[in-house]
């Protein structure tokens, strides 16, 4: 059966050749190339951590340039669109990122962030 949306699911970049043909006869032709893109980008949260009261702690790891970072959930975080953002939460919680490559590819990670009640002084 032909139709006018086929699913096209190639292991490595194809192009595709269309030819449509009116009830009149005429005929038109188009192509369109579908790149596969397989290497995704690497996403690191980065290692657990712990975090006392009143106390941040920065997770993530050093930017990629041509990536672009997604952290959730967004409480307690510095920003939600960086590389290594400060979290500060009130209680224990998992930080997802999502790393898009600049091949519009993507990859996720998980970070932990244990909080422990209390605060650890500054002791001169």
């Amino acid at each position: 059966m032909l139709t006018a949306q086929p699913l096209a699911s190639p292991t490595a970049t194809t192009s595709y050749t269309v030819t449509v043909t009116g009830t009149n006869g005429c005929t038109a032709t188009d192509v369109v190339i579908v790149n596969v893109n397989t290497t995704p980008p690497s996403a690191d949260a980065g290692p657990d951590k712990d975090v006392c009261s009143l106390n941040a702690v920065q997770i993530g790891t050093s930017a990629i340039a041509g990536n672009t970072y997604s952290w959730s959930p967004a409480t307690a975080l510095s920003a939600t669109n960086i590389a290594q953002p400060t979290a500060n939460p009130s209680t224990t919680t998992s930080y997802t990122v999502t790393v898009t490559g600049s091949n519009g590819c993507t990859s996720t990670d998980v970070v932990l962030v244990q909080f422990k009640e209390g605060t650890v002084g500054n002791y001169v």
